[in-house]
């Protein structure tokens, strides 16, 4: 057989006669072609294409001088789509530098940074960049190191790249780099980048660059420590409020530890900016990050971030804040639903804030929070949201947030599904929230909504829970917005009668009385009310019979000069067939239905036969003390006027008598 020396001298012929017939140039991609199939995924193919190598290539100077060929083909081969080719190509790749020696090294790269550099093919581009990470793959560290300069040239000219594809197969050689450099490799890209981004031509493409290199959680973390201190320096301009804010869209997670610091810093330049353009602008990209954060850390750190702004000690920053939560709750997808108590809480204390913005914008983002709650939600919050209620502004005076138009609108939903959906305590509260929100607005801020205040109230009081009827009529504070509540008259006369004839809740029954007097005040007829409540008198029970009595009263004392004579006679003949009750309570009840009457009378013979039969007697009584004292308190002029002198003798007597009941 044939001996080795005899195998390489006819390589050597064969070779040489290959190179006459076809020239260098074809030579070369002939053989490049061959030496690729060497590591083709085919065995057959592999062995054939080993064999034919052997027979034409005598020495290793040959592959030395097909190095610029084979470079081109290869980075096709890694450019292609076919991911058979790429891995050849790889693997060719790397058998290269094994075989060659790593001195070829001295002539591939600069061949790939020239190709960068020069060539206008995308895919050539891309395949550069592949065969670059291949290289810093196959390569020993101390081989690397000698080319290292170089080798940082190239990832950084593919780094600004203006096509995506490339960037991102740049951004992985960057990635084999670090990997054998560790922070030397970071320490002479990073600096290139962020010098580039502070000159105004380079900026965008080093902004695209270090964006791909963010698309890892590994890279975010050793680039954003460097780079957003360089975007965050104030004042903050256009351009860089728009990196920081493709940062937090690209780098997620990344940026959490970084919100406090970057929303801090944004709200500062929002409120100081004097340019209108810059403020929008520096207002968009604050709502930008805020919506790009995750759903747990990132969701945690923002909205610590946002509760401490908006009880900033700077009314524009509070203002501010509250503008960027209702853009936040009008557009996210995260479920911030832990975080509603607290957020209710900061928003209804912003309602009562000195600066009539701040109050504004609060108020739009209450809205916005409160209509996107689910029927569930709403319920769960009646109880911690009537809390806060109550924690601001003070009952009797009117909260600013509901003077604005629609005021109360942005809570109200709260308290209206939770009277009618929430459990007992739920529909409790509820109607005592509503209580106080009637009782912190004025008559114009509840005028748009006496259908929703009352209609639930209504049906609130027809409840069985007596805690719940109670509350709901406490909540029906009918003097202040009368007019607009006509339409309900007849539902609320019904209810508030029904009430006074419940027996269980001595409470309930005289709330029922209250609220009819100032019913009465609304409607033309009273006779039908006064022999109803005359007819429920008569009732046995005790409690039942002074409750409608003290609706009696109610509605003499507010509208007995409505009243007809059958009404009148009605009540008299009630008053005595009441008098000397055992019952001390309704004795009272009875002085003062009767002091009513009197004032209803005014004057005439018919309040002058009342008054003597009933209350300047020949023989003192105790009923006729307290008719006395219920005329003076009710009508004193009508004693004064006609029967002064009686009156003073009738007082001596008293004062005289021994009986210690009168």
């Amino acid at each position: 057989g044939k001996t080795e020396q005899d195998e390489e001298e006819g390589a050597g012929v064969a070779g040489a006669s290959l190179l006459e017939v076809l020239g260098e140039e074809k030579r070369n991609k002939v053989l490049s072609s061959i030496y690729i199939c060497r590591c083709d995924t085919s065995g057959l193919v592999r062995s054939a294409a080993i064999n034919v190598w052997k027979a034409l290539v005598a020495t290793p100077r040959t592959l030395k001088e097909l190095v610029p060929t084979l470079t081109q083909l290869l980075i096709y081969r890694l450019a292609s789509s076919n991911m058979e080719q790429k891995v050849i190509a790889g693997n060719a790749l790397g058998e290269l530098i094994r075989k060659a020696g790593e001195g070829v090294l001295a002539s591939l790269l600069p061949t790939l940074e020239e190709g960068l550099q020069t060539s206008t093919d995308i895919d050539h581009r891309q395949g550069i960049c592949i065969a670059l990470r291949e290289i810093i793959s196959s390569a020993s560290q101390d081989a690397l190191e000698d080319y290292e300069r170089t080798i940082t040239s190239v990832v950084r000219v593919a780094l600004v790249d203006t096509d995506s594809d490339v960037r991102e197969a740049a951004a992985e050689a960057f990635d084999s780099l670090q990997k054998i450099f560790g922070k030397k490799a970071v320490d002479q890209v990073l600096p290139y980048l962020l010098n580039l981004l502070r000159i105004e031509s380079d900026a965008e493409i080093a902004l695209a660059a270090l964006l791909t290199l963010l698309t890892d959680n590994t890279r975010s973390n050793v680039i954003l420590p460097n780079l957003i201190p360089t975007l965050l320096v104030s004042p903050i301009n256009a351009f860089n409020a728009k990196a920081i804010t493709s940062l937090a869209q690209v780098a997620g997670g990344a940026m959490t530890r970084r919100l406090p610091v970057i929303l801090n810093t944004f709200m500062d330049n929002e409120v100081s900016s004097t340019s209108e353009a810059l403020h929008a602008e520096l207002q968009a990209s604050f709502d930008a990050i805020l919506l790009s954060v995750d759903e747990f850390d990132g969701l945690n750190t923002a909205m610590s971030v946002m509760l401490g702004l908006v009880r900033n000690e700077d009314h524009r920053k509070r203002a501010s804040t509250n503008l960027h939560l209702s853009t936040f709750f009008a557009n996210t997808n995260l479920d911030y639903s832990r975080y509603h108590q607290d957020l209710i809480r900061v928003l209804l204390n912003s309602f009562d804030d000195g600066d009539i913005d701040v109050v504004k914008a609060a108020w739009v983002a209450l809205f916005e929070l409160t209509k996107r709650l689910r029927k569930e939600e709403l319920e769960g919050l009646v109880l911690s949201t009537r809390t806060s209620l109550q924690q601001v502004g003070v009952p009797g005076h009117n909260l600013p947030g509901f003077s604005l138009h629609k005021g109360i609108g942005a809570i109200l939903p709260i308290f209206s599904h939770g009277l009618l959906n929430g459990n007992s305590d739920q529909r409790v509260q509820a109607a005592l929230a509503i209580s106080d929100i009637i009782d912190r607005t004025d008559a114009d801020g509840l005028k748009l909504f006496v259908t929703q205040l009352a209609g639930p109230l209504i049906r609130a009081v027809s409840e069985r829970s007596v805690d719940v009827k109670c509350k709901s009529l406490q909540a029906i504070d009918l003097e202040i917005i009368p007019t607009h509540l006509k339409p309900f008259l007849p539902q609320l006369q019904r209810t508030f009668a029904k009430s006074l004839a419940d027996s269980s809740s001595e409470i309930l029954r005289s709330r029922a009385a209250q609220a009819l007097g100032t019913l009465i005040t609304l409607t033309p007829r009273i006779d039908p009310l006064i022999a109803e409540l005359v007819a429920g008198s008569k009732i046995p029970d005790v409690g039942v019979q002074n409750a409608m009595l003290k609706a009696l009263y109610e509605v003499v004392s507010r509208a007995g000069m409505h009243m007809n004579e059958t009404s009148r006679a009605s009540i008299l003949g009630l008053i005595e067939s009441e008098s000397g009750h055992v019952d001390d309570s309704m004795n009272v009840t009875n002085a003062r239905l009767m002091g009513a009457l009197v004032k209803s009378l005014s004057s005439g013979t018919n309040a002058a036969n009342l008054i003597k039969q009933r209350v300047l007697t020949s023989h003192i009584t105790s009923s006729s003390i307290l008719n006395l004292n219920a005329v003076l308190l009710e009508s004193p002029t009508s004693l004064t006027r006609s029967f002064s002198q009686e009156t003073v003798v009738l007082l001596c007597q008293g004062i005289s008598s021994k009986n210690v009941g009168i």
